[in-house]
């Protein structure tokens, strides 16, 4: 199956196969935790992290070498302190690609 270009996949041209994937996370708006899926062609190094509206890092929930396949994160933003409702982009980078994922915390 060729993937598309979707998801702000950023790194690769229009067209081309995709080598990562960043899904819809669940539940959306997020009141204690979330389940962030993504998908890799290949294996290698991913590094998945949570950014406030400034660009801040507010968590990293994954950073490190994963199999090809599908693979399920959970943010528990009761672990991580301060979190308050709002807007926050989920950004997913493999080697030279990226994906970036809007979420809504609503406490």
């Amino acid at each position: 199956m060729g993937w598309t270009t979707i998801n702000e996949a950023q790194g690769v041209d229009d067209g081309a196969r995709v080598a990562i994937l960043l899904l819809d996370h669940s539940p959306n708006p997020i009141s204690t935790a979330a389940t962030v899926s993504f998908v890799m062609a290949a294996g290698g190094s991913a590094h998945l992290t949570i950014h406030d509206l400034s660009g801040r890092t507010v968590s990293t929930l994954a950073n490190g070498t994963y199999g090809p396949g599908m693979h399920h994160v959970t943010w528990d933003i009761s672990r991580d302190d301060g979190i308050p409702s709002g807007i926050y982009f989920c950004r997913l980078a493999v080697d030279a690609m990226s994906a970036t994922r809007t979420m809504v915390v609503a406490r």
